[in-house]
């Protein structure tokens, strides 16, 4: 297989060299099933759980360990991928301690994994009132106006995202999606290289990116994106030849 491998990459290279056309200017990028790029996606607040936590007298919880013990719960209901049962430990969190901004993210991840992208929306709007300085919850409105189509609003909470974290992968690579949406290429193109540089596991981000150095004739930057996918996410790399590698052994 490696070698069937090393054999495509070789014609590939081969074909890149003899002129044939390119993917086609009017090349448009299909969005990827938002499922596996959540998986993809490890934003987390940058401090969880900031209240200090103490026992109560008479051996009796306090609301904030109920509610750090609601989030643990839910962390490992959604492992099992058990997210309705993982929601509702999240809202109980959200109940026993409502100004934890932690506990509002979790809440709207939640809501994103049963697809309620409007009330993911409040929750994390919520937990920016919270803890507005922490760019995971900026991250997180992002993502939840990406996956509403409200593309503009995206791009303007990942800059706010990425302005208090620049390395912040994620927060990049969903910017430069966005701008897609937009068919901004040459920002999205700036946001998508920033994203791989620091290192993102968004395969769609790299497709994407891809697919914009396809229209542009970078065709060495192309097929180091084709072997990148391969070690991502081979399904994607599938998609990726047949978009913007295949074309150039059409004669």
């Amino acid at each position: 297989m490696k070698i069937f491998s090393r054999l495509i990459v070789v014609l590939v290279a081969s074909c890149f060299c003899s002129g044939l056309p390119f993917v086609a200017q009017g090349q448009q990028v299909q969005p990827a099933p938002v499922r596996p790029l959540l998986a993809q996606t490890t934003v987390s607040p940058s401090v969880a759980h900031p209240l200090t936590i103490g026992g109560g007298s008479g051996g009796v919880e306090s609301p904030a360990l109920k509610s750090l013990t609601a989030i643990e719960t839910g962390h490992k209901l959604r492992e099992k991928k058990e997210f309705d049962a993982a929601l509702r430990a999240y809202q109980d969190a959200v109940r026993l301690q409502p100004e934890d901004a932690g506990a509002w993210f979790y809440l709207g991840r939640g809501y994103v994994d049963l697809d309620r992208f409007e009330e993911a929306r409040f929750s994390f709007k919520r937990s920016i009132l919270v803890a507005p300085e922490d760019p995971a919850n900026w991250f997180g409105l992002c993502l939840a106006h990406y996956l509403l189509e409200d593309y503009e609003s995206a791009i303007g909470t990942c800059k706010e995202a990425v302005r208090l974290d620049p390395e912040q992968a994620d927060g990049w690579a969903w910017m430069g999606l966005a701008y897609t949406r937009q068919r901004q290429w040459d920002k999205a193109i700036q946001c998508l290289e920033r994203a791989t540089a620091l290192g993102t596991k968004n395969s769609q981000a790299w497709y994407t990116l891809g697919i914009g150095y396809a229209r542009q004739g970078q065709r060495t930057k192309v097929l180091r994106v084709y072997r990148r996918l391969q070690e991502l996410d081979p399904e994607q790399a599938s998609k990726f030849f047949d978009a913007a590698v295949s074309p150039q052994t059409r004669i």
